[in-house]
């Protein structure tokens, strides 16, 4: 398991979530005993019975958390613009022209950077495929719409939570193909398991920054250290829809 021991702010940070049912970590005593439930993330793994949803101890609805709170969305991006202002990290990493944000979670988040910084706000649309029906996720495509991407502007991709960056290397095409240069990934919280912090593309290295880094598991149902909370039903499968549910004690 990666383990990442959070600054006082990214911990001050975190504690402004769970008010709002933005934020949920599985509480445990000082033996390590989980006295709470697990949590179904989205994303799927093959099984021979058919694809299985993955599961963790945390879980956030950064939306709910920060979007309806101004003050709470205030507090992560300043963190992250003071990171993009620091002398040292613009001397060795440069400056960005734009802040283009991601549907859904990283259009405020790239619109307050944008403010903040004194930058430029563009953002992607995501157009739809295939809607999503009971047996499949709805299938898009990220687009330029109403924003654009003007030749040699140094762009910065953002989003509210990083996770597997599915959407990364789509999103860095998209703005390099209207002539943008990406140099940076934003997230207000990087849950990467791996903690991510460089990503490569097409042979280069694009530095991701973020208010919060606080690398996230996410185990498989038949994992051993999940195995036996799967088997007792300690698991909320869809926590947005039951914060309730997710507080009560295991």
């Amino acid at each position: 398991m990666t383990v990442n021991k959070l600054s006082d702010h990214e911990s001050f940070l975190l504690a402004m979530l769970p008010g709002n049912q933005g934020y949920y970590d599985c509480p445990k005593d000082i033996n390590g005993k989980r006295l709470g439930k697990l949590v179904g993330y989205a994303g799927t793994y093959d099984t021979p019975e058919g694809p299985k949803h993955y599961l963790g101890e945390r879980y956030w609805n950064f939306p709910r958390g920060a979007e309806r709170d101004p003050l709470v969305m205030s507090e992560y991006v300043q963190t992250v613009v003071a990171q993009l202002r620091d002398r040292t990290f613009r001397e060795q990493y440069g400056e960005i022209d734009c802040a283009f944000g991601l549907p859904q979670g990283g259009l405020i988040p790239a619109y307050e950077i944008a403010r903040y910084y004194g930058c430029n706000y563009s953002c992607a649309d995501k157009e739809i495929l295939e809607l999503k029906t009971a047996n499949s996720r709805e299938k898009s495509r990220l687009v330029l719409g109403r924003h654009t991407i003007e030749p040699g502007w140094k762009v910065g991709i953002v989003d509210d939570l990083g996770n597997n960056f599915s959407n990364t290397d789509k999103a860095i095409q998209l703005v390099e193909e209207r002539g943008g240069i990406v140099t940076m990934i934003i997230y207000m919280i990087n849950r990467s398991p791996q903690g991510l912090t460089v990503w490569e593309y097409q042979g280069r290295k694009i530095l991701v920054t973020q208010a919060v880094l606080i690398p996230t598991p996410e185990y498989r149902q038949d994992d051993p250290y999940v195995a036996a909370d799967v088997a007792a039903g300690n698991v909320v499968w869809k926590p947005k829809d039951n914060w309730d549910s997710l507080l009560q004690a295991a």
